[in-house]
């Protein structure tokens, strides 16, 4: 056994405890296939029922991004939300690989997205926590560096849960606001199922995302949580 296998056979059967028929699902870069190899073996060894891999190549995000229409960038194909919706349903084990960031990968895009997360950042005395699917495959400190690569000015200090049976994006980021004081937040993002925490949230538009009409309700979204109340 090589330093590869050992790692993934901590990560098997310390970091996510994979049980004897369950089911597992790797999200990672095609860069981690080695690793990724050694994780699937560790865990059929460990008893899972199935390991579903799903690579992403970072430049064929990016092709999306320089390339594609409007209507491109906001398709979510079916099979990553039934990926999802079944790892919820089962109690599948979700192994996250992370490794270089590959930010540059991005260069040269539009950095206005950036510009306006800044804006609402500084004025509303805001940190970053993610809550989209970006976060399955990168650590906080990747999704830092991402961001720094693109001009970001803030923090990044947490990604919400994950793996929650039946959860919808607002439950898991109910679940982390559960478990940490804030003075106030508002949730920038374009699906709508936020449930109570609906009054924070500013939608944003799928294809385009953040938009300097969007930095006004998110900042005032900020602010209305931090002003005291009236005894």
């Amino acid at each position: 056994m090589g330093e590869i296998e050992d790692y993934a056979r901590l990560v098997v059967q310390v970091g996510v405890d994979v049980q004897r028929g369950q089911d597992v699902i790797v999200y990672a870069e095609i860069d981690h296939a080695p690793f990724v190899r050694a994780v699937v073996a560790e865990a059929y060894r460990a008893g899972a029922r199935n390991v579903d891999v799903d690579y992403r190549d970072p430049f064929v995000r990016r092709a999306l991004v320089a390339e594609g229409s409007d209507e491109s960038l906001g398709v979510t194909p079916p099979s990553s939300l039934a990926r999802i919706r079944h790892a919820a349903e089962n109690g599948s084990a979700v192994i996250a690989v992370s490794g270089g960031s590959n930010a540059e990968v991005y260069e040269g895009l539009d950095p206005a997205c950036i510009q306006v997360l800044n804006e609402i950042a500084a004025q509303g005395g805001a940190d970053v926590v993610v809550s989209s699917t970006w976060r399955y495959s990168r650590t906080v400190a990747e999704l830092q560096a991402e961001l720094d690569a693109q001009g970001f000015t803030g923090r990044v200090i947490d990604k919400t849960p994950t793996g929650l049976m039946g959860a919808e994006r607002g439950d898991e980021i109910a679940a982390w606001l559960a478990g940490h004081a804030v003075d106030g937040f508002v949730i920038i993002d374009d699906h709508l199922d936020m449930g109570a925490l609906g009054a924070h949230l500013v939608q944003t538009h799928p294809a385009h995302g953040l938009r300097p009409a969007d930095a006004p309700p998110a900042i005032a979204t900020l602010r209305r949580a931090l002003e005291p109340r009236a005894t």
